[in-house]
């Protein structure tokens, strides 16, 4: 696309001047700054740019709702995208900036979100320390964001400061959900583009395992150490040094990091970036449980979560609406102007055209702002039956968190009783060589009173040893009995996510049809726009050459 460099008015690239100025045309830097993607957003100001994707600037076409538009580019024998189109449209929460449409066009997931007034955790980070109350708040709104993708089955993938925004007020909402580099990149790769996302990985991810609900969790550790020290855990100038001090599983620099912080909070933070898996929190709710559990003992009340703030919803119609509508009066006011006697046919014809084509744009303005609604309402809909399953998978697990008590209380008692257990074995050895030496000197052929007491050791220390060993037992049992509750929750959990997967089926068919229709009606627009740039060009060049429509020219290049 080009642009006229004193209007800005965008043009395609076969044009050389601009109607308005008369002004010659530049290319734009960005090609893709001025288009309009799959008819329903239109970019208009580029904001990143990285190694797998960008980011721009946008607006939804024909309503000029604004919004960012994010533009991720599959590599060849990339999976797993649809799957990630769904769960990132279908993870609704407080702490979760929603998304207006996920689609993907080709070999191109385009996710489109609304523009709001908050800024990347990252900028906070970068400005301060903060104190513990309110690290250990924001803490909590990330892993409450966590819980909810968890539970509906899905990860984030990509969390790190920047994938998280904060309000002035203290809220934080994640972003990016389930389309981040995981979808296309390799963790480990040796590229520049990829390091800062790097020093947010879990040591366990690699080429077929890219995202699991502990790197999350690995991830979300990491930031909460950020928020609390300042600094990140695992540093180094390059992906083989952060991957050597991954590896290395000394704890005494991160204590030392962490000294101002209470003893239960460290710990928390702790169990959070160990370096295997499993010894991590099994999700994000477990993870937001503990923590609440660590602030309370460590007497620290979390800054609150003040909520999103209200935000009215821009709608206006569309900039090139409304400019077509005012050039198009512009336009009579010349032909009344320039031909005092009456205009050519050729001038009449080219402003009737111009008329016919603006009338058309209004026209499906209108029916691109009726389906704007209808997308709202199905949107509306679609929020409050993932509301209701959340809710329903809450109940479910709710008891699972005294359940995990139940088996930890378990596992250490087993512990216990196997360590006493075991040392019985070479007590009872011992004693029964005694038995051993007793009998032989005995030849059972007097009854010596020392076998007697050897006899009754070994039956003791036996006795003993399978009390404790029994108690072993009765414990695992205890265990296995718990686990089979928590399979139940989970067989539960996995039913009401199936209701889940039917209720965004269902409903993701109305949005993806009404996203179609805006797109149809966009698609519509931009070759209507197309038709209008060619028509107005060719009215007013021959017009320019009139010194009374001076005046006219002028209002055409006014500022809106």
């Amino acid at each position: 696309m080009k642009s006229c460099p004193a209007c800005a008015l965008s043009y395609p690239d076969e044009t050389t001047f601009c109607f308005l100025d008369g002004k010659t045309l530049s290319a734009n830097e960005d090609p893709l700054v001025g288009t309009t993607v799959d008819g329903l957003v239109r970019l208009e100001a580029r904001l990143a740019n990285s190694g797998w994707s960008r980011s721009y600037h946008g607006r939804i076409r024909l309503v000029g709702q604004p919004c960012v538009v994010k533009l991720l580019t599959l590599p060849d024998g990339a999976e797993g995208t649809a799957e990630a189109a769904v769960m990132a449209r279908r993870s609704s929460h407080h702490n979760v900036l929603p998304l207006f449409s996920v689609r993907v066009v080709g070999r191109t997931v385009v996710v489109v979100r609304p523009q709001v007034e908050a800024q990347p955790l990252a900028l906070l980070l970068e400005r301060a320390r903060l104190d513990v109350s309110q690290a250990a708040g924001l803490t909590l709104q990330i892993l409450a964001g966590l819980a909810r993708l968890h539970d509906f089955g899905g990860v984030h993938g990509n969390l790190r400061p920047s994938n998280a925004l904060y309000w002035s007020n203290g809220h934080l909402d994640l972003i990016d959900v389930a389309l981040g580099r995981a979808l296309v990149r390799e963790p480990w790769e040796d590229q520049p583009e990829s390091f800062a996302a790097q020093h947010y990985f879990a040591p366990e991810l690699n080429n077929h395992h890219r995202t699991s609900v502990q790197a999350d969790l690995f991830a979300a550790g990491i930031i909460a150490f950020e928020l609390l020290t300042g600094s990140r855990p695992f540093g180094g100038d390059n992906v083989r040094v952060l991957r050597e001090r991954l590896a290395d599983e000394s704890t005494d620099a991160l204590y030392a990091a962490l000294r101002h912080v209470p003893p239960p909070i460290v710990a928390w933070t702790l169990g959070m970036l160990a370096r295997a898996p499993e010894l991590r929190p099994e999700s994000g709710q477990h993870a937001l449980e503990l923590l609440r559990a660590a602030c309370t003992e460590a007497a620290i009340a979390p800054m609150l979560d003040p909520g999103r703030p209200e935000v009215p919803r821009a709608h206006e119609l569309d900039r090139g609406l409304t400019r077509w509508e005012r050039y198009r009066g512009i336009f009579a006011t010349m032909l009344e102007v320039g031909f005092p006697g009456g205009p050519t046919e050729q001038a009449r014809s080219g402003l009737s055209a111009i008329v016919e084509r603006v009338d058309r744009l209004a026209s499906l303005g209108k029916r691109a702002s009726f389906e704007l609604e209808n997308h709202t309402s199905t949107t509306v809909r679609a929020l409050s039956g993932r509301e209701r399953l959340a809710a329903q998978i809450s109940k479910a697990t709710e008891g699972g968190e005294v359940i995990r008590k139940r088996i930890a209380a378990h596992k250490s008692e087993a512990f216990v009783c196997g360590e006493r257990a075991s040392e019985f074995k070479p007590r009872v050895l011992e004693s029964h060589r005694e038995v051993i030496q007793w009998e032989g000197r005995s030849g059972f052929t007097e009854p010596y009173q020392e076998l007697a007491t050897a006899y009754r050791n070994v039956a003791d220390l036996i006795t003993a040893w399978w009390e404790a060993r029994q108690a072993q037992l009765e414990h695992n049992r205890g265990i296995e009995v718990e686990r089979e509750k928590l399979r139940s929750i989970d067989g539960e959990v996995d039913e009401i996510r199936q209701s889940l997967r039917i209720h965004e089926s269902n409903i993701g068919g109305e949005l993806d049809a009404a996203e179609a229709a805006l797109g149809a009606l966009g698609n519509e627009a931009d070759r209507i726009e197309l038709e209008l740039l060619d028509l107005a060009s060719r009215f007013t060049a021959p017009l320019r050459s009139k010194p009374e429509l001076g005046p006219q020219f002028s209002a055409l290049t006014a500022r809106e």
